[in-house]
C-alpha cells in the first residue's frame, strides 16, 4: 500500500515539475519579449541571431540547472531521514528518469520560447537599418532638432 502512495505522489510530482517547465518557457518568452530592445541593439552592433539565441539559452539554461540543483538538494534533505532508515529502497531509475525528463523538457521549452520571441527581432532591426526599406518623413522632432527623422517601415 505504501508503494502505491509513493508511486502516485512521484507521478504527480513529476507532472508538476513538467508543468513547471512549461511555466519556465512562458517566463523565458516574456523575458525575451521585454528585452527585445536590448537584443535588437545587439543585432544592430553586429551580433548574429544565432549568437543572441545562444546568449539567451545560456542564461536561462543556467537558471534551469541551478533550479534543478537546488530542488534536488532540498528533496534529498526532505527525504534523508527516510533514506537512512533500515530497509529503505530508493527507486533511483524512476527518479533519474523524472529528473532527466524535466531537464530535457525545460530545455525544449526554453529553446522554443527563445526561438519564438526572437523570431521578429532580426527582421525588425534589418528593416530599420536597411535604407531601401525605410521611408523618412519629417516629424515634429526633425523640425525642432534638425537631425531626427521618424521612420516608417512599409
Amino acid at each position: 500500500m505504501q508503494n502505491t502512495y509513493l508511486s502516485t505522489f512521484q507521478i504527480l510530482g513529476g507532472l508538476g515539475l513538467l508543468l513547471g517547465s512549461v511555466g519556465l518557457g512562458i517566463v523565458v518568452m516574456r523575458n525575451v519579449f521585454e528585452r527585445r530592445g536590448e537584443l535588437a541593439l545587439l543585432l544592430a552592433v553586429g551580433f548574429t541571431p544565432r549568437a543572441l539565441k545562444r546568449i539567451v539559452m545560456t542564461e536561462h539554461g543556467a537558471l534551469l540547472l541551478v533550479g534543478l540543483g537546488v530542488g534536488l538538494v532540498a528533496a534529498i534533505a526532505a527525504v534523508l531521514p527516510s533514506l537512512l532508515s533500515p530497509g529503505a529502497s530508493v527507486p533511483y531509475l524512476s527518479l533519474g528518469l523524472t529528473l532527466g525528463a524535466v531537464l530535457v523538457n525545460g530545455f525544449i521549452w526554453t529553446w522554443a520560447a527563445t526561438a519564438l520571441a526572437l523570431r521578429g527581432t532580426a527582421r525588425s532591426v534589418s528593416a530599420c537599418t536597411d535604407p531601401s526599406r525605410c521611408t523618412y518623413r519629417p516629424g515634429p522632432a526633425r523640425e525642432t532638432a534638425g537631425c531626427v527623422a521618424e521612420r516608417v517601415v512599409p
